[in-house]
């Protein structure tokens, strides 16, 4: 092996130039079997051949082959080519190496991994000083459990704080060990963070699990928490039932829905395909706990109103209206089977008759 520091060559390029020499942050340190040196124009260019490996700072960069310039204080390597950077590696085929920026592009099914995740893409690139790398195109970001990816159309991820944003028809699906079902979030613009197992999801905000989906303008996921905050006009459906409201928050036992609670503008909404009708009830906060995913009961307070019709052997029989500060609501297979008043309440019955 041969080592050719470049310091020298780098200042003797720029007294040529007429110019102050560039702030590169030290010298590259090269081995290869074979090594040329060539004077292209008013450049310095040096042709590596045969287990390549160019050290800048704690940047390494190897491969079969590369060149490197001394004016442009670039280094193209080909081949199986590795980029390492502490504890972040990038593969690929090629890779071209910014001196004065400490930044590595990586081309040909590139891929780059830290202790907590794989990042895949087009093409990847990867800043020293900011210990940050960049995606795009395809980009898909999964941890080493394999329990948490996304995909987009552009990421980046800080990797000493653990922290990525991605954009562009941005998907993320989380599991739990041992079950085949996931959570799907999709949107516009996603934030991970591994500290907390958090994850934000803004824009066209779309979510998925079994039978209940979800839309709103921003939602937070708490991974360890089992817990899931949409906002921005949330709305949560199923096929025989709709909520909206302010806010809303989801609950998690593994990988089912435990619960729902609601704030603000509370609008529960029952399709009963029987008789065409729709139940309706609205409140300032409720409560729902599900069982087996299906809807099975329910809490409301603060300014309660439900109106609900009345059916026998499929046939409408009229229809209740009944207004309270409480109320709590039990169903069976998802519709509704009985009604709890525990405080004092108002209501009346219509018939198909008239009340």
């Amino acid at each position: 092996m041969r080592y050719l520091p470049l310091l020298a060559l780098a200042s003797a390029a720029s007294m040529a130039t007429g110019q102050a020499p560039p702030d590169t942050g030290g010298a590259y340190l090269m081995s290869a079997r074979t090594m040329k040196a060539q004077l292209v124009g008013r450049d310095k260019v040096t042709r590596l051949l045969g287990e390549v490996e160019i050290v800048h700072g704690s940047t390494v960069l190897r491969g079969d082959s590369a060149w490197v310039s001394t004016l442009k204080r670039q280094a193209v390597v080909w081949g199986r080519v590795s980029v390492t950077d502490r504890d972040v590696r990038m593969t690929g085929r090629r890779a071209c190496y910014y001196k004065e920026l400490g930044k590595a592009v990586m081309h040909g099914d590139p891929a780059a991994r830290d202790p907590q995740w794989t990042v895949s893409a087009d093409s990847l690139a990867h800043f020293r000083e900011a210990s940050r790398s960049e995606a795009y195109g395809n980009v898909h970001i999964r941890d080493t459990s394999g329990l948490r990816q996304a995909w987009a159309d552009f990421g980046q991820y800080w990797h000493q704080q653990g922290y990525g944003l991605l954009s562009g028809n941005c998907r993320l699906e989380l599991r739990e060990a041992g079950q085949d079902g996931a959570r799907v979030i999709t949107s516009r613009r996603m934030e991970v963070y591994r500290r907390g197992n958090m994850a934000t999801a803004s824009g066209d905000v779309r979510y998925l699990q079994d039978s209940l989906q979800a839309s709103c303008g921003r939602a937070t996921y708490y991974r360890d928490q089992g817990r899931l905050v949409l906002e921005e006009a949330p709305r949560a459906w199923q096929p025989d039932a709709d909520l909206e409201a302010r806010v809303m928050t989801v609950g998690f036992r593994g990988d089912t829905v435990r619960s729902l609670e609601a704030f603000d503008s509370v609008a529960l909404r029952q399709f009963l395909p029987a008789t065409g009708d729709t139940d309706l009830l609205r409140c300032d906060s409720l409560w729902a706990g599900f069982q087996d995913g299906k809807l099975a009961q329910a809490r409301t307070a603060g300014n309660v109103w439900s109106l609900f019709h009345q059916a026998d052997q499929g046939r409408r029989r009229g229809s209740n209206i009944i207004q309270s500060s409480q109320m709590e609501f039990y169903f069976n297979e998802g519709r509704l089977r009985r009604i709890h008043l525990p405080v004092e309440s108002r209501g009346a019955f219509f018939g198909e008759e008239g009340p």
